[in-house]
Formats: structure tokens, C-alpha cells, sequence
């Protein structure tokens, strides 16, 4: 491809540790064309862990944005599973917009396959049981399951947080679901460190996000 295409990685949360992981990552995922950036909330939650945090970060993301619309990137990421402010964003920029738990639902459905969806914090079951449901993929969701500990406690302890996710994965498996997503910006790369099970595919949100973002980025943005 002539030329780089800049991709933005915005992290709602306002912390620097979680989006310096964030943009590690996607460093070793990134094709050479692709010239990463990254911001991080300077308001609002170190971490979100429910629908108040998630309100909050919304108005982070969208103050970005406002600052980002006169030279903004060639496509974002929005780091956060609950995609705060998405679709604001996008009319804002008018750019690609994408969120992580937007891409690993439809990269969990793809071709009709039942999914379920774990991730850290109670109070997420119903916030994500909703935003699947208004995003047309509520007959594929199995069933979302949470843990008492949040995303970035998860984080801090990798190795009791992969018994715990792989537990969790296993129960959406066992109650039908061909795929299982494991979401949150603290958990970004565990996916890939747990055991592969035979019976059910495990994606990263991450990861989901960062291949719908290049895509995005090679049709370019008015394709996109």
C-alpha cells in the first residue's frame, strides 16, 4: 500500500499504564503501512466498571474528538468494551470508528455462530446483555459472563486471571456458545496465554478491534 494511514488508539479510561499495554499490542499486530498514535482520557475513571463510569467516559471520548476533528486520524480504536461515544465520534470525525466490543461480536457471530461474552465486573452483564441486543445480534448472544473482579484487578494478577477467565469461558461453552469473547481493555492479550479448547473459539476484543480498524484502514475512510 502507497503511503501510511494513521490509526488512532483512544483509551477511554484514564490510565497511561493501560493504553501503553494497549499500543504494545497492537505494535506487534500493526502492518508497516500503519502509523499507530495514542490518547489516552484525561477525565473520568482509571478504569470503567459500570454504566456511571461508562457515561463518564463517553464525555472524555467526545471531548477528544472535538479536539481531534480538524486534522483527525485516518481511522480509532475505542478501547473500551462498552464503545463509549462510538457513534458521536464517528459523525464527529467522519472516520471510522471502531469499537471493541462492536468488532468482536461481529467477529464472535460471524456466520451465524452462537457467542458468549466474559469479562471482569458484575455490573457489565446488563450493560453488554443491552448493547448487543441493539446491535441485531441479540438471538447469538449466549449468555455474558462476568466475574466479581474487575477488568484491571484481572489485570494485575495474570496468572489467577486465567483460571478464572478460562472458567468463564468454559461455562458459556457449556451453555451452547461456538465462541467466546474475552473483552475489556485490562484483559487485552489473555486470550491468546489461555489453553485453546477444542469445542469453542476464543477471541481477544483487542485483537477483533485492531483487524476491523486495518481493514477499515485499507478501503479507506469513505468506503469505510
Amino acid at each position: 500500500m502507497d503511503g501510511s494511514r494513521r490509526l488512532l488508539i483512544l483509551n477511554p479510561n484514564s490510565s497511561g499504564d493501560i493504553t501503553a499495554r494497549l499500543l504494545a499490542r497492537a505494535r506487534r499486530m500493526a502492518p508497516d503501512w500503519v502509523k499507530l498514535e495514542a490518547a489516552t482520557a484525561t477525565e473520568g475513571p482509571d478504569y470503567i466498571r459500570d454504566a456511571e463510569g461508562l457515561a463518564l467516559a463517553e464525555a472524555s471520548v467526545l471531548r477528544i474528538a472535538d479536539r481531534l476533528a480538524g486534522a483527525p486520524p485516518d481511522a480509532v480504536l475505542l478501547a473500551c468494551f462498552g464503545d463509549p461515544g462510538a457513534e458521536a465520534a464517528r459523525e464527529r470525525l467522519g472516520r471510522p470508528v471502531i469499537g471493541m466490543a462492536a468488532a468482536s461480536c461481529a467477529a464472535a457471530a460471524a456466520g451465524g455462530r452462537p457467542f458468549s461474552l466474559v469479562t471482569g465486573g458484575r455490573a457489565w452483564g446488563p450493560i453488554l446483555e443491552d448493547f448487543v441486543e441493539k446491535s441485531g445480534l441479540g438471538r447469538l448472544l449466549v449468555s455474558v459472563e462476568t466475574m466479581e473482579m474487575t477488568g484491571d484487578a484481572l489485570a494485575a494478577d495474570p496468572s489467577a486471571a486465567l483460571e478464572a477467565l478460562g472458567a468463564a469461558a468454559d461455562k458459556g461453552a457449556g451453555k451452547g456458545a461456538e465462541a467466546v469473547v474475552i473483552g475489556g481493555a485490562g484483559l487485552a492479550g489473555l486470550a491468546s496465554a489461555m489453553p485453546p479448547r477444542s469445542n469453542i473459539e476464543i477471541l481477544d476484543s483487542l485483537d477483533c478491534a485492531l483487524s476491523a480498524a486495518f481493514a477499515a484502514l485499507e478501503v479507506g475512510p469513505s468506503q469505510a
